[in-house]
């Protein structure tokens, strides 16, 4: 049991340090967060399958900070400082109204059960060692209520330029402040932000090769009797793999 309190001891050490690293990145005033404008593709109407036009944008370096993308149906969405927001959100909340993910992420940290984090973070580790045993090809990849980033933020390392990201969640503080963190850590991927509903994406069916599934269907569960996996098969490909 001493062996173990240690080891748990210096796993928890090690994760306040990583929090520390990440307070003290610097801010680089030329990483960009938006939608590119390549990633429009996989997008379409939830009312007519049809395509959206591009209007009203602000675009740097090829990413949309803001601007509508309206069907010819008449549906519409948003972009705002490079989030797509949906068109029946959304809930802003977040936890003690934090505005740095850095002290999210420490609280999270020094408050939990250790042997928990412990579990956290093998359970982590298991679904990056999954998504990155066959990386032939590029990867589009979609996390279902992305919170915090917690995943996201321990998986991006492994993410190629190649692979898409698409990060959703219908809190859109909680994305704003991702996306906060994502320019601090100077993360030019390809990261898409969506602010929808788990159940009102505007994405093309079986458009992900994978889809994680880290906090989504229990911030989903308390809202919901309906499991969320059995709604959201529509958006995996045929060869695709659910975590």
């Amino acid at each position: 049991i001493a062996v173990e309190e240690e080891s748990l001891k210096k796993m928890k050490q090690s994760i306040i340090q990583e929090m520390e690293n990440l307070r003290n990145f610097k801010l680089d005033s030329n990483a960009v967060i938006g939608v590119r404008l390549e990633h429009l593709s996989l997008l379409h109407c939830n009312y007519c399958e049809g395509s959206f036009n591009l209007e009203d944008a602000i675009v740097k370096r090829g990413k949309i900070l803001d601007g509508s993308l309206v069907c010819d149906c008449g549906a519409k969405l948003i972009i705002e400082s490079g989030i797509i927001i949906g068109k029946h959100n959304f809930r802003k909340r977040f936890l003690n109204a934090s505005t740095d993910l850095t002290n999210v992420y420490e609280s999270y940290v020094n408050t939990a059960d250790p042997a928990f984090l412990n579990q956290l973070y093998s359970n982590m580790n298991w679904i990056k060692r999954q998504i990155c045993s066959d990386l032939k090809s590029p990867l589009i990849i979609l996390e279902f209520g992305v919170g915090s980033g917690f995943f996201l933020k321990y998986f991006m390392m492994h993410l190629r330029e190649t692979d898409i990201y698409i990060a959703i969640d219908h809190d859109k503080t909680r994305l704003e402040l991702l996306k906060d963190m994502l320019v601090a850590n100077n993360m030019d991927k390809q990261i898409l932000l969506i602010c929808s509903d788990f159940l009102d994406l505007t994405l093309k069916s079986n458009v992900a090769d994978v889809v994680v599934d880290f906090y989504g269907s229990m911030s989903y569960a308390l809202e919901n009797e309906k499991p969320l996996v059995t709604s959201i098969e529509k958006w995996l490909s045929n060869k695709g793999e659910y975590f």
